[in-house]
């Protein structure tokens, strides 16, 4: 299986790079950025190079309705082994890179994805942090 993320500017780069940081995979994902210097047919092709592979794709865009997400769907809608999912975060990301096993369904990993985005989501209320919960050697 492999996971693909699609968005615009270098939104997927950018997710893909933290991605291999944290989890210390650099394989764990592929990316493919909608820049301003690449027409939609062009996102379209490369997202197809990658989504083409003959093994199950997810491909993880950045928002519903943007051009990455559309033209995921429109690959998707060919191919019963493409799968998309909106909303990339890196929370999520990460989480289903390091839960992902030899021989996890697709399924599993969309459902993953998608329970994880809202534990993804804080915010931070002064009132209920205290100094001894913050780390200051952490390195993350």
């Amino acid at each position: 299986m492999r996971l693909v993320l699609a968005g615009h500017g270098h939104y997927a780069s950018g997710v893909a790079s933290a991605v291999a940081m944290l989890s210390g995979n650099e394989e764990a994902v592929s990316y493919v950025d909608f820049t301003s210097v690449i027409s939609p047919d062009e996102f379209e092709s490369r997202l197809r190079d990658i989504a083409e592979c003959g093994e199950e794709v997810v491909i993880i865009c950045d928002l519903v309705g943007g051009t990455p997400y559309n033209r995921a769907c429109m690959i998707a809608h060919e191919s019963a082994q493409v799968k998309v999912v909106a909303g990339m975060n890196l929370a999520a990301i990460l989480e289903t890179v390091l839960s992902i096993e030899d021989g996890s369904k697709v399924s599993e990993v969309v459902d993953l994805l998608c329970a994880s985005v809202p534990g993804g989501v804080g915010f931070f209320e002064e009132s209920a942090c205290s100094s001894d919960m913050i780390d200051e050697e952490e390195d993350l």
